[in-house]
């Protein structure tokens, strides 16, 4: 007898892909997304005072608060699927959160880069700045390794879905952040590129898992 394979909690098993995706040779220089241009600061740190302005950081602010404490359902909302109809994709989709927050660490340790409030103090971020490096976003990174994985798995089914509409939840929870105060434009644009540099190793890592998300679609 064996423990069931459905009875796993989604975010405990993805450590095993964490494991995997950690042991593969040279990961670091693959997914490496390079490092910030402290020369643009300053320009990035007016476009943030210029958005705490903005009516539409209002707009923004329900959002904010809610996806600094809680990931997004928004894919899940676009394509119609939960854990009971589709299992091994929800189980693909919580691998790619576990996976890129370890990996946006370690960059973030690397880069060690100050958070906008820090400097500039007439910066009033909407909700608190997380107790680690600014740079890259991890929002971004985990939400656009979901967006490119989630866009594989359903490429062949008949979802009205397209790429660019996932990768647009994934850029606007990104944007969130900045208008939230605690992320540069450029934090953004690094956690997409760290994504797309380490996606090849992530859906290797993901063994028969995203196989199995792919027939779900099928």
């Amino acid at each position: 007898m064996k423990f069931p394979d459905q009875y796993w909690d989604q975010n405990k098993r993805a450590e095993l892909v964490k494991i995997a995706f950690l042991a593969e040779p040279d990961w670091e220089t693959i997914c490496d997304p390079g490092p910030f241009d402290e020369r643009a600061t300053s320009n990035e740190l007016k476009q943030l005072l210029e958005k705490q302005v903005d009516s539409e950081r209002k707009s923004r602010a329900a959002q904010i608060i809610e996806e600094a404490t809680q990931i997004t359902e928004d894919f899940s909302h676009i394509l119609l699927y939960r854990e009971d109809s589709h299992m091994y994709t929800r189980r693909v989709f919580w691998q790619a959160i576990v996976v890129g927050r370890t990996v946006v660490m370690h960059f973030k340790n690397k880069y060690s880069r100050p958070r906008p409030a820090q400097l500039e103090p007439k910066i009033r971020p909407i909700i608190t700045a997380p107790g680690h490096p600014s740079y890259p976003s991890g929002h971004s990174t985990q939400m656009h390794l979901v967006a490119l994985a989630l866009s594989e798995i359903t490429a062949s089914s008949t979802v009205k879905s397209t790429p660019d509409q996932l990768l647009g939840i994934a850029g606007r929870v990104a944007e969130n952040r900045e208008w939230g105060g605690v992320h540069y434009a450029s934090d953004s644009a690094a956690g997409e590129r760290l994504a797309r540099n380490m996606y090849p190793l992530f859906r290797k890592s993901c063994g028969s898992d995203f196989d199995a998300a792919v027939l779900e679609w099928s």
